[in-house]
Order: structure tokens, then C-alpha cells, then sequence
């Protein structure tokens, strides 16, 4: 921030262009990030109060990204939208919390969940998902966790776990993958599996 100059402001960001030798890159992009974050409501500036906001590609804001066109919108499930795309230059291994005859989902994890109530809690998984009139819609067993890996080439999409309600809170500290329909792909591998309490 530039001394006496209002951080996130067209003015603050102005004096750190003019002086960008004395300015770390970081802090224009954030102050770039937050002006983008200010929005007219009923003629007064309102601020987003999550900063990162604009640190993911897509958002559920103003830009969905191309998760808004897949099947049941999984952008949705990502904390406010938040999340990036990207392709892998090098298998990557993931792990998943599931049941014990389905190894492959299409949400994966970056470090093993520990129980059962991690994976529920941290991964935001409702033992039943119920449509909006109450209907049944599906069921998640979580009795084993899977060490996966995925080839390089394959599109991934990272963020934090969106809240579902009750217990099962997710969060903005609390990433999770998607990989849209993995089990078509060549060459993924189960590298192992054991069970969760």
C-alpha cells in the first residue's frame, strides 16, 4: 500500500503502478483483486469481506467457469464457487473417502483423511443428499479411504470445500479435487486402499 492511500482503492493502486519498484507484484494483484471485489449497492461501495475472492479463477460471483455447464453444476460445491483449473504436467496421487467396492468418484482430496468424521466434517459429505422438495437423491457410505493415481494430461479442478449444512461445514482451509468422470480415463491406478473408523 501506498502511505496515504486507502487499501483497495483506484487511487492506492494508481500511486503503486507510478511507483512499482517500491511495490511487491503480490500486492498489486491483491490491491487489483479487492478493487475488482468493490461493488455499488444502493450508491455505497460494498466490499467483499473474503479477500480471496479473486485469487481463484472462477467464482461463484461473477465467473462459474465451465463446471457451471457440467451435470450438476459441481462448481456449486466449492466454498462461494472458488476454484481453478488446471492440467497435470505429471501424475499426481489423490486420495478419496468411499465406500469399500467403489474405489472411483469424482472428488478427490490432496492428503488422506484420518476417520470417517473427517471426511464428513473436513470433505463436506452428507451420509444422504436430498433434492430441494426432500426427495431422496443419493447415499455416500465412507467405510474406506483410496490412494489414487491420476496421469498427467488429465483436468482437474481445485478449491475449498463448500459448506452443506449441519455438521458437514467444509470450509475455505479445506481443499478438495474434481476430476470430472475419472474412471474413463487411461491409465489411473489404484495404488491402494485400507479401511476408516
Amino acid at each position: 500500500m501506498v502511505k496515504g492511500t486507502q487499501p483497495g482503492t483506484l487511487e492506492n493502486f494508481t500511486q503503486m503502478m507510478k511507483h512499482s519498484s517500491r511495490s511487491s507484484y503480490k500486492e498489486l494483484q491483491r490491491t487489483a483483486r479487492n478493487m475488482s471485489a468493490v461493488e455499488k449497492v444502493g450508491g455505497a461501495n460494498v466490499v467483499s469481506k473474503y479477500d480471496d475472492l479473486y485469487t481463484y479463477k472462477y467464482n461463484g460471483y461473477d465467473n462459474p467457469g465451465p463446471l457451471n455447464e457440467v451435470r450438476g453444476q459441481p462448481n456449486k460445491n466449492f466454498y462461494g464457487g472458488r476454484y481453478d483449473m488446471e492440467v497435470l504436467k505429471e501424475t499426481k496421487v489423490y486420495y478419496r473417502g468411499g465406500d469399500s467396492t467403489s474405489p472411483l468418484g469424482q472428488w478427490f482430496t490432496e492428503t488422506p483423511p484420518s476417520s470417517v468424521a473427517n471426511v464428513r466434517i473436513n470433505s463436506a459429505v452428507k451420509p444422504q443428499w436430498l433434492d430441494k422438495n426432500g426427495a431422496l437423491t443419493g447415499t455416500s457410505t465412507i467405510d474406506t479411504v483410496y490412494k489414487i493415481e491420476i496421469p498427467a494430461g488429465t483436468t482437474i479442478y481445485k478449491g475449498p470445500v463448500g459448506n452443506q449444512g449441519g455438521v458437514y461445514q467444509g470450509g475455505l482451509n479445506n481443499n478438495q479435487v474434481f476430476i470430472q468422470e475419472p474412471w474413463l480415463l487411461d491409465k489411473v491406478n489404484i495404488l491402494g486402499k485400507q479401511p476408516l473408523k
